[in-house]
């Protein structure tokens, strides 16, 4: 597990252990959606507030829903998780994005960092690994962020490591 949080000057209200953490499921198989909300349903510091199925959907829902957590696959249709994370961190900066992976590699996790992902957890230990990430985030006022260079908007070009590949971002691993 890879963790990072962004500094701000003080906890979001979302990040207060008095409420429940809203939280954005985004992933294209529906199976996983259903794992995921099933593991975050049982977590009483969780609420789940929504799902898409894509980049383009999540945007949307974080737009419209304003939620506090974001669970962000890599591989999606339309707008891959980079892409969606890197639009969302940089319109909704205090939304807390965790990136997940089953492409484990180095290139993916810089990705997801550099794209403003605030955790980068494997797809395969998500559920174990979740809820300390969530505490992690939740007890961290404040770190220093890993840079990140600006990118352009969603599509406009793929992140270092990563090809554009029929319209989305593929992993070159």
């Amino acid at each position: 597990m890879i963790m990072k949080s962004a500094t701000s000057p003080a906890l979001d209200r979302q990040w207060s252990r008095s409420s429940k953490i809203r939280t954005l499921v985004v992933d294209d198989h529906p199976e996983a959606r259903q794992e995921l909300r099933r593991v975050l349903d049982a977590d009483p510091r969780l609420e789940v507030l929504g799902e898409a199925v894509d980049g383009m959907e999540a945007i949307a829902v974080v737009k419209e829903r304003r939620p506090d957590l974001v669970l962000m696959d890599l591989n999606l249709p339309k707008l891959d998780g980079i892409a969606a994370t890197d639009y969302i961190k940089r319109n909704w900066p205090s939304v807390k994005v965790i990136g997940v992976s089953s492409g484990w590699g180095p290139l993916v996790r810089k990705a997801f960092l550099q794209a403003g992902a605030d955790a980068v957890l494997n797809k395969e230990d998500v559920f174990e690994n979740l809820g300390s990430a969530v505490a992690s985030m939740r007890s961290s006022a404040t770190t220093t962020a890993i840079a990140a260079s600006p990118c352009p908007p969603p599509g406009a070009r793929a992140p270092h490591g990563l090809a554009l590949h029929g319209g989305h971002h593929t992993s070159q691993e």
